[in-house]
């Protein structure tokens, strides 16, 4: 393969290294409304032996759920604990404002960032 061949491969190994999709992660503290949650597959860059611990991430939202049983319709509101492994996903862009309920353009160009986890659901 050539020089610039490889160059173009490292480069797209980095960038998808630094893409975040959805990962598993364990609550470690119960906030007002959030949670902080270590996410618990750890990364290893392309040509390391080692791998590394993700960052603790802080104070992420939950995902309530909207349902009707026996005809009502109710809100449930996750109340997960610390110790709760869980499955976490990122923004595909800044979720900040958004999240209001209104349109908004983006906060700031992130993508796939850590920064705009959100837990879907508990595992066990």
């Amino acid at each position: 393969m050539s020089k610039g061949l490889n160059m173009l491969n490292d480069f797209i190994e980095e960038k998808l290294y630094n893409l975040h999709t959805a990962t598993v992660a364990k609550v470690v503290k119960v906030n007002s409304g959030s949670y902080d949650v270590q996410p618990l597959i750890m990364t290893k860059e392309f040509d390391e032996s080692r791998g590394e611990r993700m960052p603790l991430l802080i104070n992420v939202p939950a995902l309530s759920q909207k349902v009707f049983l026996d005809g009502v319709r109710k809100t449930l509101t996750p109340a997960y604990q610390v110790g709760d492994v869980v499955f976490i996903s990122f923004g595909e862009r800044a979720i900040d404002y958004a999240i209001t309920g209104r349109e908004a353009l983006p906060a700031d160009f992130r993508r796939h960032s850590l920064n705009d986890a959100v837990i879907l659901g508990v595992f066990r």
